[in-house]
């Protein structure tokens, strides 16, 4: 068992030996040495620690210094080779020099850790499921290097890459990025998937959906019909254990030792390597594995059936390698989730945050792109189906630029009402629907949202003219940590108002949010918005479907078109307010063009959109005459509770 310490932020104990032992010889006066020394991941730990090694060792000297995780980073292209030829030529010694060199040049999670000498100093990591997690993790990464490193080297070098100026440089570029150890921003994108995907069977549920999404229509382009009763047996065999081929049965068991069909074993053992999970509690690193288990699961079983299916095509037609087309039919249909797979935008911390849970879009869009052209439209047909054209990859984002472009015209622009209305119009109000957002939003289920491609870019609602307030649009472009700081604002705010209870709901897992909003509208009969305000009567199921994490269908129905209303509603009342401003300031500032203008912007609207007409009535005139003459004081206090106006008034005299 490898002796290990963690952390990077060190407590050093030194004190003094009476009777040190120097070649046999007992030395005259005591000496310094290290008597303790430990690492900790945090600063608050070093300082307790150092608190509690004072009464340990009373008479020793205690430090707590900050060690550098990136030392490593500036020997780089310096191997251990060099150094110990180095230290032979120049008459040192060779042990020392090469001790030296792997304890700077070599990353904490690299294998060669291990060659360095163990002194006995007590401090040691006692987390033993961390100490055997971290040595079979580096001692893989250091093989997986081992075994690639050639073929790396050599696709870099080769003639038909040198061609290709732009792409070699790429591949330099993933090359070094694969060549460093540490995952950007890890603890915080573990929280996430915690806050946001943790503890929900309806994430698990949704992700479920993939075989028939995206497995289906991938193998039918060799199977044709054929793969629907291979796809079912597979199913069965992933759900039972029971594969009654012997090949394909070692293959299965192949494809899980390899990490193919179960990689979030792989995840977890590197999770307990790097103590992502509340720092050394074993108790609590088994709570995580058992929040993220739902999800995992479901990976694990799509992956699984993937595998079983592809494999028993394969067979079906003859394929010279089975195991092969299986595995990459996975890579196809399930996504590639390492950190080889990630744009260059994602590469560094803010990136990878950001990109938390965008690689699923961009693995179906690839997916989509590779297909042949009937395997495409059988794909859209599937999403089309479970989540509508609107669940289209980028119709939310060509509705917004299309009302961005329409509104900034005068028009009062709404793509999505429209398409509603159209299908509704054309093909009766259940298949509309069905149309529009898909089969999975008629039912007691809402869950058509959920599998929808529609909001691809982030941002594009940001410069439309109906929406006022620009906070969710920029919040988009943030990613899930906006929701994160969003939900700690409000709970923040709740602890302000004395309300212990909603603060630490506010703080929750959306699993714990949904799971509490389902208890509460069981408790009432009534589905509440964020401020307390009834939204609408529900039942016991729809009490039910939000507990797991769904939103029921007929809440969902109803906001959306909520939604298109609102956005109807808010086009016409900045119109009117802008109309009405610069029509009273051209009576303010005795200029009639301006007036003119705002009356011919008036009349322009109400003609060019006759279902939103504007009247501007003499009051909105003057109420605005009235403000302009008003200095600003005068303005402000009348905004103050009365009770107040004569203090404020006071201070501002």
């Amino acid at each position: 068992m490898p002796a290990m310490r963690f952390g990077e932020f060190a407590v050093t104990v030194v004190g003094k030996v009476d009777e040190a032992v120097f070649g046999g010889m007992p030395m005259a006066d005591p000496v310094d040495e290290v008597l303790h020394f430990e690492m900790f991941e945090s600063k608050t730990m070093a300082n307790i620690a150092k608190l509690k090694l004072a009464k340990e060792y009373p008479n020793a000297v205690i430090t707590t210094s900050v060690m550098n995780p990136e030392q490593y980073a500036m020997f780089k292209g310096v191997s251990p080779e060099t150094v110990e030829l180095f230290a032979k030529f120049n008459g040192m010694d060779q042990n020392e020099a090469y001790q030296n060199y792997i304890a700077l040049a070599k990353s904490s999670r690299s294998v060669k850790k291990r060659e360095l000498r163990r002194k006995g100093i007590a401090g040691f990591s006692e987390d033993a499921t961390r100490v055997i997690a971290s040595f079979v993790y580096s001692n893989a990464r250091q093989s997986a290097i081992n075994m690639n490193i050639g073929e790396i080297t050599d696709a870099l070098a080769s003639k038909s890459l040198a061609r290709k100026g732009d792409v070699q440089r790429e591949a330099q570029k993933l090359s070094e990025y694969l060549k460093n150890p540490q995952e950007e921003a890890r603890q915080l994108r573990s929280f996430m998937f915690m806050y946001f995907l943790g503890g929900s069977f309806a994430s698990a549920a949704v992700n479920l959906t993939q075989t028939v999404m995206q497995t289906g229509p991938y193998l039918s382009q060799f199977t044709g019909a054929k793969t629907i009763g291979i796809m079912l047996k597979a199913m069965k065999q992933a759900t039972t254990g029971n594969i009654d081929n012997a090949v394909l049965r070692e293959a299965a068991k192949k494809a899980k030792e390899e990490g193919h069909t179960e990689p979030n074993e792989i995840h977890q053992l590197m999770a307990d390597a790097s103590n992502s999970a509340f720092g050394s509690n074993l108790k609590g690193r088994a709570v995580i594995k058992t929040w993220g288990s739902m999800f995992a699961l479901a990976e694990a079983y799509n992956r699984r059936v993937t595998f079983l299916a592809a494999y028993q095509v394969a067979l079906d037609i003859k394929n010279a390698d089975p195991y092969a087309f299986a595995v990459k039919a996975i890579l196809e249909t399930q996504g590639l989730y390492a950190k080889e797979n990630r744009p260059n935008w994602a590469r560094g911390p803010v990136g990878a945050v950001v990109f938390t849970f965008k690689q699923f879009t961009i693995a179906y869009l690839e997916f989509i792109v590779r297909l042949p052209n009937k395997q495409k439209a059988i794909a859209l047909g599937i999403l089309i189906l479970a989540a509508g054209i609107q669940g289209l990859p980028g119709a939310d984002d060509l509705d917004d630029l299309i009302d961005t472009i329409g509104q900034s015209m005068g028009h009062n622009t709404n793509s999505s009402k429209w398409k509603r209305k159209f299908l509704i119009d054309t093909f009766g109000e259940d298949l509309g629907n069905i149309l529009h957002t898909g089969i999975l939003s008629q039912g007691a289920i809402g869950a058509s949202s959920r599998l929808s491609m529609g909001n691809l870019f982030p941002g594009t609602a940001m410069f439309k003219p109906s929406d006022p307030d620009k906070s969710r649009a920029v919040a988009e472009l943030a990613g899930p940590i906006s929701g994160i700081l969003a939900a700690f604002q409000k709970a923040l705010a709740k602890a302000q108002q004395g309300e212990t209870g909603g603060a630490l709901q506010e703080m929750s897992p959306v699993a714990i949010k949904n799971l509490l909003k389902g208890f509460e509208m069981a408790s009432t009969g009534v589905y509440k918005d964020t401020k307390g305000g009834k939204v609408n009567d529900v039942d016991a199921m729809d009490s039910f479907v939000k507990m797991l994490g769904f939103q029921p269908g007929h809440i969902a129905q109803k906001s959306r078109i909520y939604g298109d209303e609102m956005q109807d509603k808010g086009m016409t009342a900045m119109m009117e307010s802008m109309i009405a401003d610069r029509w009273a300031q051209g009576i303010h500032e005795k200029d009639q063009d301006k007036v003119k203008r705002a009356r011919e912007t008036l009349a322009a609207w109400n003609k060019t959109n006759p279902g939103s007409r504007i009247v501007i009535n003499p009051n909105q005139i003057r109420s605005r005459i009235r403000a302009m003459e008003m200095s600003r004081v005068r303005r402000f206090i009348k905004t103050v509770p009365k009770e107040q106006r004569r203090q404020v008034a006071g201070e501002l005299q």
